[in-house]
């Protein structure tokens, strides 16, 4: 049922076109009121079905698009020590502003946090500007700015979509 609340129109679409017109048929001979009104039934021609799946396909390709990211939300890290882990760096960085993703593999001396806000990245650029621990040793810490961001933006967007696209989540039986 693709219908919203408010609107005077709606469709309902069914796995096989005999569904569709054992449905109309129901519905056409019983009258129901929905909402107080008595709905008018009919099957989309094939322009109107084509016309249909087109505005259906933009809407949800507009609502699976990855949100735009603010620029200065990222800050770089290097020399963390070989026992730091994700939580850590977020525990660290958290003491400044709200971390949205630690993107940071234990083992690795460098990684990337994402802040929230810009202001949060700053703040926590300030705080750690100085050098704090991770894993026992020294950090230097900078902004990602420029082509920079921009590539690791994109990279990482390519991540998601790759996760995205691959094996057939969502086709199960709801058992």
């Amino acid at each position: 049922v693709d219908f919203n609340r408010g609107d005077s129109d709606g469709f309902v679409r069914f796995a096989a076109a005999g569904g569709a017109k054992a449905a109309l048929e129901a519905l056409a001979a019983g009258g129901e009121e929905v909402s107080g009104a008595t709905p008018q039934w009919r099957l989309l021609d094939a322009a109107e079905e084509e016309a249909y799946k087109q505005r259906v396909q933009e809407r949800n390709a507009a609502r699976n698009a990855p949100p735009p990211l603010e620029k200065g939300l990222l800050l770089r890290f290097e020399g963390a020590g070989a026992d730091t882990d994700r939580e850590q760096v977020s525990a660290l960085c958290g003491e400044w502003g709200t971390v949205d993703f630690v993107d940071y593999s234990r083992g690795d001396a460098s990684g990337t946090v994402r802040f929230r806000s810009p202001a949060d990245a700053k703040a926590a650029l300030d705080g750690l500007g100085g050098g704090a621990e991770l894993g026992g040793e020294a950090t230097a810490w900078r902004q990602v700015e420029g082509e920079e961001e921009e590539a690791y933006v994109a990279a990482v967007r390519e991540k998601m979509a790759a996760r995205k696209g691959g094996g057939k989540g969502g086709k199960g039986k709801g058992k």
